[in-house]
């Protein structure tokens, strides 16, 4: 079974079901894509209804049994009433009223033609295993073989997970059907060729295993050729260095002895004082500080009168300080604020409302529902639920138009739920068919 839809004037076949297929194992599941997103829808429905894990559902799979495993075309929910918590465990009143719907499925004009094939648990609380009161009452219920027990876990950020757990021919559970999650793929994003079912998405892994380090590899050295050393010879000691420039430098030769002339009488007596020795005057140093060079500056050193004073010019520098980051960034983060703010307005105003106004008209064998058309033109998934009954999808040319046709009851409730990109949409509204006087009777 697949659609059709138009890109760029060729029609392009759009798939309607998915087969996955068991490793290292031949059984198979094929389920239709449109009744999982509805699963899908409500499962996370129960999710957001309370925080810290929500609350889970459960539901009934029916469709048919094929070769290799199990075929899903549609479902119906379990009716539980949450006694021991948010979490799915059936009560005593919940079990027989799973047996009481079981026998009258065949009684449903909708699933005549089908088979209960197994069912599907949320899993918002706990792992995606079979618990052991699961287990048996999966026993009890569908002990065939090739039924299928389905475990639905939702994430917050992540698409929806799914996994199967098929019996064999002898009616247990195959080993190649472990716990082996998939995801749905977005609608009308499954796109074939011809009629046969697109093979499941597996899910992305939620914590993956980190990367090795890859070590460097060592490069091999080649071996060195045998060079002849040279004997070594020791260095030598201080002494014998001492030694050898001693004979290397020449000794001074003596000058010729001088004949002294003889002092005089008056001057030998006299004690000759030594002369003072005159000390040079100590260099100035110049201060960075100072603007003028002292008057005894060489005249290298002095300030020429047509040259810019570079004390003056380090005073400018320091007294007009550039603007630093900081002044920088807090002038930038209130414009980024505000632009951000302006752009999220702007996102807020393109959602739609979260309201969808609904409308009736009556007429002499219906009833058509009507409501804007922008509200469910664009969006991913529309459904009609009547009288709390399980949603029916719209199709793509009700979504378009904005209405619907029902047959007339004396009492009717319809409720309206768009899923858009960000939001979703509801509208309810309730259509009281009024008495008609008799016909006979006499106008007041």
């Amino acid at each position: 079974m697949a659609g059709e839809k138009n890109n760029g004037g060729q029609p392009e076949r759009i798939a309607e079901r998915a087969v996955w297929t068991a490793p290292d194992s031949s059984v198979t599941v094929t389920y239709s894509l449109p009744v999982f997103h509805e699963i899908d829808f409500a499962v996370n429905e129960g999710y957001r209804k309370i925080s810290h894990g929500g609350v889970e559902v459960g539901g009934l799979l029916f469709g048919a049994f094929e070769e290799n495993g199990p075929r899903i075309d549609a479902f119906r929910p379990i009716a539980c009433d949450h006694a021991s918590g948010p979490s799915f465990v059936l009560s005593e009143g919940d079990v027989e009223r799973l047996a009481d719907q079981l026998n009258a499925a065949a009684s449903d004009p909708e699933l005549s033609v089908f088979k209960p094939v197994g069912w599907f648990l949320s899993r918002t609380r706990s792992p995606l295993q079979l618990l052991e009161r699961d287990l048996a009452l999966f026993d009890r219920f569908f002990p065939e073989p090739r039924t299928v027990a389905m475990l639905v876990k939702p994430e917050r950020f992540q698409p929806t997970r799914f996994t199967f757990l098929v019996r064999d021919s002898e009616g247990k559970f195959a080993p190649g059907s472990e716990p082996q999650p998939i995801i749905l793929p977005l609608p009308g994003r499954a796109a074939s060729s011809d009629d046969q079912p697109v093979p499941a998405i597996p899910a992305p892994l939620v914590n993956p295993p980190a990367p090795q380090p890859i070590e460097p590899s060592k490069p091999v050295q080649a071996p060195l050729p045998d060079v002849p050393q040279s004997p070594r010879t020791e260095p030598p000691t201080i002494q014998a260095r001492e030694e050898v420039a001693a004979e290397s430098v020449p000794l001074p030769i003596p000058a010729p002895p001088q004949e002294l002339e003889p002092e005089p009488e008056h001057l030998s007596e006299l004690a000759v004082a030594p002369a003072p020795t005159k000390l040079a005057p100590a260099p100035r140093l110049l201060r960075t500080n100072r603007r003028h060079l002292e008057p005894d500056t060489p005249p290298l050193l002095q300030q020429r009168p047509d040259l810019p004073d570079p004390y003056e010019q380090l005073d400018l520098l320091t007294r007009q300080k550039p603007p630093t980051t900081a002044s920088r960034l807090f002038l930038v983060l209130p414009l980024a604020a505000l632009l951000g703010c302006a752009v999220g307005y702007w996102g807020y105003l393109q959602l739609p409302s979260p309201i969808i106004p609904l409308r009736v008209q009556e007429s002499s064998r219906s009833v058509t529902i009507s409501w804007p058309p922008e509200d469910t033109r664009n969006s991913v998934y529309a459904a009609i639920r009547i009288n709390d009954a399980s949603p029916v999808l719209l199709s793509a040319e009700q979504k378009a138009s904005g209405q619907m046709e029902l047959s007339a009851r004396p009492d009717l409730k319809v409720e309206l739920i768009a899923r858009n990109w960000m939001r979703d949409s509801r509208g309810i509204v309730r259509f009281v068919q009024a008495e008609k006087p008799p016909e006979n009777s006499a106008p007041p």
